[in-house]
């Protein structure tokens, strides 16, 4: 099993890792990888401002968002090289 990664800001960990979005007020979760945020906001940005700075898509709530950092998966098998 992989560690969970220690991420502050966008560019840490060489962002190798997807980002779960979670809105706290409706629940609506979005999965998304850091270089789509960082081509809009940078790479410098901590993962606190970057949440206050994001809207729902579902019930366009501003800042109430929740960023939680996972490990991206590995492909199993031999020819995962």
């Amino acid at each position: 099993m992989r560690r969970p990664p220690k991420v502050t800001k966008l560019g840490d960990e060489f962002a190798d890792y997807v980002l779960t979005i979670a809105c706290r007020r409706c629940r609506h979760v979005r999965i998304t990888e850091p270089k789509a945020l960082a081509k809009v906001v940078g790479w410098e940005i901590t993962l606190d401002a970057l949440a206050l700075r994001l809207r729902c898509t579902q019930c366009g709530t501003l800042g109430d968002c929740e960023l939680t950092p996972h490990a991206r998966p590995r492909p199993r098998g031999k020819d995962w090289r």
